[in-house]
């Protein structure tokens, strides 16, 4: 399932993980190789992000839409804002506040309607977790999950999670909707992923 790109589509799966620091974050394989890198623009009126490739190459920009009560993202590819090169939308799927549950939908382009969704991004506080769904929420394409303690990865300060991505997942997908994540869950102030509990990953 090729968002982004084909190359980002392994079919043994992806375990990732996620170091995150303010306005900024890392994403690298389990042995410790960056993969992505993320930026946060400090000095716009709107959140903007980027997410950027080991050598430094813009993969994905992501701006939130100002005044949306549903708090609008969109995607795009490389460090266009161009419609022509949207990859995706993505929202709130509720307007009303106070869940536990944090929910976010996404839609591609060719979702004009959006009537339903192409992918679901499900969050609780209480058990640090993320889980991305496809579009029937049956299918679970990625998991990620706060772990306090990785060993020689451990950086003394920052979040850091792991991610499991299904196989044949576009997994720079998968990393730009956690950008959008983790910015709503900042948003909030309350975030799950300052929560301290956890629970095991499920199977794939």
């Amino acid at each position: 399932m090729a968002v982004i790109s084909p190359q980002y589509c392994s079919p043994y799966g992806m375990e990732m993980t996620i170091v995150k620091g303010f306005g900024r974050f890392t994403v690298a394989d389990m042995s410790g190789n960056v993969i992505f890198r993320v930026r946060r623009s400090l000095f716009n009126i709107r959140a903007r992000h980027r997410l950027y490739n080991a050598v430094g190459m813009p993969l994905v920009t992501l701006r939130q839409k100002i005044m949306s009560i549903h708090g609008r993202w969109r995607a795009y590819m490389g460090d266009s804002s161009y419609s022509r090169d949207l990859i995706f939308n993505a929202r709130r799927a509720s307007v009303l506040g106070g869940k536990v549950i944090s929910e976010l939908n996404a839609y591609l382009p060719a979702n004009i309607s959006e009537h339903f969704y192409d992918f679901k991004i499900i969050g609780g506080y209480q058990s640090s977790t993320c889980t991305i769904y496809a579009g029937n929420c049956v299918t679970v394409l990625a998991q990620m999950q706060k772990r306090p303690d990785l060993g020689a990865l451990s950086i003394s300060g920052r979040e850091q999670y792991v991610l499991r991505v299904s196989p044949n997942v576009d997994y720079a997908f998968i990393v730009s909707l956690l950008i959008i994540f983790f910015a709503h869950e900042e948003a909030r102030g309350a975030s799950l992923f300052h929560h301290h509990d956890a629970s095991p990953f499920g199977h794939f």
